[in-house]
């Protein structure tokens, strides 16, 4: 049984250093997702100088509209992983939830285990007693017996 707690338990810190790397992930996907604005921001300047460039500055615009698409990739990335975050944050702590309940069952078990072991102990020990007497009682049965045949 102490196995099986051990187990819970550390089933219990694995989920909880699951939750601390996903606290992070979220933290990454927030900078890329300033990242991903502020690489938006630079494309619009850049497509501003473009334009003010003429044809001269054809092949910068072209080069801020492809940073414009990334910019717009990375975001909607981040937001897809953050949502995924999210989905697998609620699983974990519905995975610890269970770890707890587990761990409790288990104590459950190993307390009425112990119950269980203390009460056969008590019968064993009123079966010794009842086969004592009971031998007393043959032995005083056989005694009278003798003596009426005497």
């Amino acid at each position: 049984m102490e196995d099986i707690r051990d187990f819970c338990n550390q089933m219990a810190d694995s989920f909880t250093n699951i939750d601390h790397l996903l606290e992070e992930l979220g933290t990454n996907n927030q900078n890329i997702t300033k990242i991903s604005k502020q690489t938006s921001l630079l494309s619009l300047n850049a497509s501003v100088e473009a334009a003010r460039a003429g044809d001269a500055g054809h092949g910068f615009s072209v080069v801020a509209s492809e940073m414009k698409a990334l910019s717009t990739s990375c975001e909607e990335a981040a937001a897809d992983s953050l949502s995924n975050k999210e989905e697998i944050s609620i699983a974990i702590s519905d995975l610890l939830r269970r770890a707890v309940q587990l761990k409790e069952l288990v104590n459950s078990v190993s307390d009425n285990m112990s119950d269980l072991a203390a009460r056969t102990e008590e019968i064993n020990a009123a079966a010794d007693t009842v086969n004592e007497i009971s031998k007393s009682v043959r032995a005083a049965m056989e005694s009278l017996t003798e003596k009426e045949y005497l």
